[in-house]
């Protein structure tokens, strides 16, 4: 029951920030994404909190020099953290990901 209430609330969460994005790309200039070199991985990652559920969320992607998706991860924790903690703990979980993927020059 946990884990589907927690599946619905990052869904509901993603859906919000696309339709944010959405209109925030029809009045902006969008955010472009610039790859790597051909020997290198590229990885983006970012922190999200969920005022109403009260959980600090992290999610992190691989890319190749063509964009490819490689791999992802997200994680969570109950309580919300300082942006500045769940930004670094999202980095070290990235790196720790790599690491036990074995990949290497990778750009965070």
């Amino acid at each position: 029951m946990r884990i589907g209430l927690q599946a619905y609330h990052n869904w509901h969460d993603w859906l919000l920030a696309r339709e944010e994005r959405n209109s925030y790309a029809a009045h902006n200039n969008p955010d472009v994404w610039i790859p790597p070199t051909i020997d290198q991985v590229k990885c983006n990652f970012d922190a999200g909190f969920n005022n109403v559920c009260g959980t600090s969320n992290r999610g992190w992607c691989f890319r190749d020099h063509l964009g490819r998706f490689l791999t992802a991860g997200v994680s969570w924790d109950v309580g919300l953290l300082y942006v500045i903690k769940a930004k670094a703990t999202t980095l070290k979980e990235a790196i720790q990901n790599a690491i036990s993927l074995q990949l290497s020059h990778v750009i965070f």
